[in-house]
């Protein structure tokens, strides 16, 4: 394996953020955003004013797939499309960079990475495995290999209860979320406490601020809605939310706010929670774009990015009505297919 090449370098990229209506008050936060690509990747600062500025930019003689914050500001980890390795990168404020191997191997190569939100233990889901790798992060952000779980081969997604004490996997091949337990230490359990149906083929699961409920975006169409009670999961009524298309490629903001890409007219949607969680729909959000590969939350507020196949970005302040206003656009390298954010 080849280590990451580092070409340092500044750019502005004016990103107007500017009174977008935050999910709280308190101290100021810094937000870094790592813009990734078919080898390559960007690493970008986030100004108190919203000006987005390029660290750096970097090559990997493999193919990323995903990417993750670690637990120190400006650490990521990789996984790839040609190796089961999973790979550190470490930041200064700066942009210099280095990396290693973090010492976890991937199920297989073109995992998914996801992290546990108040623990240190990184997993690793393969949609062509029937396992997720997990590794327990050290003090100098490498990963101590522990015991796996298994899940049904194709799985996509994997999120957290709001306590962090359940984790649930989408089993996309068979309709259902699987629910683990999560020990003390950040450990899924081997095998899931139970399993519930949902829509067909869930591809993303999306848990509300407040930890109160489960929602299910899907490959097919259809948004499954569920409560969460302790270790169970207590369909709403209704279950499943009739759409007539993917809805996948999705957010929820602070408010509570259901954003996701419309395919049949190249628009986002929104769905509001009402008592319960039940979503009901907000309508469009007054923004059309083409060809849209992710939408996501920036931490810490009510804005989300919409990220395109052409690379480009644009960011919205996303209002408890469901009407989004346009902030800014940004330009991130050609390629880039998916962002990793991360505030600290």
């Amino acid at each position: 394996m080849k280590a990451l090449t580092v070409a340092v370098g500044l750019m502005g990229v004016a990103m107007a953020m500017v009174g977008c209506g935050g999910s709280g008050g308190g101290a100021s936060k810094q937000i870094r955003l790592l813009a990734v690509g078919s080898g390559s990747a960007s690493y970008y600062s986030v100004s108190e004013s919203g000006a987005l500025t390029q660290l750096a930019v970097y090559n990997n003689a493999g193919q990323i797939r995903s990417v993750i914050p670690g637990d120190a500001s400006g650490s990521f980890y990789f996984s790839q499309l040609n190796s089961d390795a999973v790979l550190l990168a470490k930041f200064d404020l700066n942009g210099i960079v280095s990396t290693a191997d973090s010492g976890l191997a991937a199920p297989d190569a073109g995992s998914i990475l996801f992290k546990h939100p108040s623990k240190p233990m990184v997993y690793s889901l393969a949609t062509t495995s029937n396992m997720v790798s997990q590794g327990t992060i050290q003090a100098n952000g490498s990963l101590t290999p522990v015991a796996s779980a298994s899940v049904v081969v194709g799985s996509k997604d994997l999120a957290f209860s709001g306590n962090g004490q359940f984790a649930y996997v989408a089993y996309t091949a068979t309709d259902q979320i699987g629910v683990y337990a999560v020990g003390a230490t950040g450990l899924i359990g081997a095998n899931p406490m139970m399993v519930v149906n949902t829509v067909d083929e869930p591809a993303k699961l999306i848990v509300s601020d407040d930890g109160a409920n489960l929602y299910v975006m899907s490959s097919a169409g259809g948004i499954g809605q569920f409560a969460i009670q302790g270790g169970n999961l207590v369909a709403l009524n209704p279950a499943v939310i009739p759409y007539a298309s993917a809805n996948f490629r999705a957010a929820m903001t602070g408010n509570g706010v259901l954003s996701f890409y419309r395919e049949d007219d190249e628009g986002i949607e929104t769905y509001g929670r009402t008592v319960g969680g039940v979503l009901t729909n907000l309508g469009a959000a007054n923004v059309v774009t083409s060809a849209v590969t992710d939408v996501y939350r920036l931490p810490g507020t009510n804005m989300v990015l919409l990220l395109t196949a052409s690379g480009s970005g644009r960011v919205m302040a996303m209002g408890s009505d469901g009407v989004g206003s346009q902030l800014g656009t940004v330009s991130f390298p050609a390629g880039v297919k998916s962002l990793a954010l991360t505030e600290f």
